[in-house]
């Protein structure tokens, strides 16, 4: 099994434990950014585009507590 049939296999799983509110973001996150010319690239990444996503959200939540 490649990193491509986990990450399709991992994403409704881990989407699916995420609140709503940041489920609301994600989306939005995705509608805004540009459509990728190559859409099957983007079907194997999106796993690693959904963690960095978090990843952002989380240092800006911490940012905010440290302000």
């Amino acid at each position: 099994m490649t990193t491509s049939n986990y990450a399709a296999m991992l994403y409704p799983v881990v989407e699916s434990c995420l609140p709503a509110v940041v489920l609301r973001a994600w989306d939005r996150h995705r509608l805004n950014r540009e459509v990728p010319e190559d859409l099957a690239l983007e079907k194997e990444r999106v796993l690693e585009n959904l963690m960095t996503f978090i990843r952002h959200e989380v240092e800006g939540e911490e940012y905010c507590v440290l302000a």
